[in-house]
């Protein structure tokens, strides 16, 4: 079994690949400002990693709350996220997660791809920072970030939707990643 690995940056680090991503996130009840601090934690690593999505367990918290960027300078807080209908033509497209890095660039990790199958849309509700429900839909690489941040949330991880085969290819490429001078353990 892998331990819980980190990157130690200036903001929070984000979880590899462990049994912590393996567990389902606990719902969240109190809204307003733990929500909104843990958001912020969020972003800030997210935005350090260079990523367009993170799930509250990829930074060591147990709660249904993501975050999404939607477009440039708008980024979703979905906390309690449920998806309520996908549709049309599966893509089977390449897909990445910062807790499954494989070389570091400019001191940063970078996740490694797999082709994906994903709905090309889909329907969610979930509820905002202050518990108001909401529902939001998406498509192509949308509908895709929420599908993966979702997953996220209920335990899967995107090498959980690929062949036995593709994935352990891909977890070859992350122990070798382990083995990697530059990277600092952190348990």
């Amino acid at each position: 079994m892998l331990k819980i690995e980190k990157v130690v940056p200036p903001c929070d680090a984000v979880v590899w690949y462990s049994q912590v991503l393996k567990v389902p996130c606990a719902p969240v009840v109190e809204f307003g400002d733990p929500v909104n601090q843990l958001r912020d934690r969020m972003i800030v690593a997210m935005k350090h990693y260079r990523g367009i999505g993170l799930a509250a367990n990829q930074i060591g918290v147990g709660q249904r709350v993501a975050i999404l960027q939607k477009s440039i300078g708008e980024i979703v807080t979905i906390v309690n996220p449920e998806i309520i209908d996908s549709w049309g033509v599966e893509l089977n497209e390449s897909e990445g997660c910062l807790s499954l890095p494989f070389t570091i660039e400019n001191g940063i990790p970078k996740p490694i791809y797999a082709r994906v199958k994903r709905a090309r849309k889909v329907k969610m509700r979930y509820q905002d920072e202050n518990g108001t429900w909401k529902e939001l839909e998406g498509d192509n690489y949308f509908a895709r970030a929420i599908m993966h941040e979702v997953d996220h949330l209920n335990g899967i991880v995107f090498i959980d939707h690929i062949s036995r085969l593709m994935a352990d290819m891909v977890l070859v490429r992350y122990k070798r990643f382990l083995s990697d001078p530059r990277v600092r353990r952190v348990e």
